[in-house]
């Protein structure tokens, strides 16, 4: 993936995830394509029921979370002395399930290298996960 796609791409993904965490379920007049809005906000209920200790609160808080590290100052800050591998490799990633979107952090590093990634994810946290990197792909 191109790296300047891929910032371009990240600062989007956080204000998506600044949109769900503030959402209320309305999803009128919002600054994302409203289905793609009411798909993530939707699967909260569904990783609760995967993960009992991912209630709404805790879900919207890691969005807001990665939220804030996803614009142009902190990922200049973060990933903008990088440079990719000229000789990519394929990068495991085993995520934890014990908090939402805790392989997160995992997923960015190793795209930000120019790796590509190869994740499994945790049964516990796989849904909203899955959302991510979907959006990625």
């Amino acid at each position: 993936m191109n790296q300047q796609k891929l910032f371009t791409d990240l600062i989007s993904m956080g204000r998506l995830f600044a949109t769900v965490s503030n959402n209320d379920g309305q999803f009128a007049e919002l600054p994302f394509n409203a289905g793609l809005v009411e798909k993530f906000y939707g699967s909260f209920a569904l990783a609760q029921v995967k993960n009992p200790w991912f209630t709404q609160d805790n879900i919207k808080k890691a969005f807001e979370a990665w939220s804030k590290q996803l614009n142009y100052a902190e990922l200049e800050n973060w990933i903008g002395n990088f440079l990719p591998t000229e000789s990519p490799k394929t990068v495991a990633i085993v995520s934890a399930g014990n908090i939402p979107l805790v392989g997160l952090h995992d997923l960015i590093s190793v795209l930000v290298s120019g790796n590509k990634a190869l994740i499994k994810l945790s049964a516990d946290d796989q849904v909203l996960m899955t959302q991510v990197v979907n959006l990625l792909h």
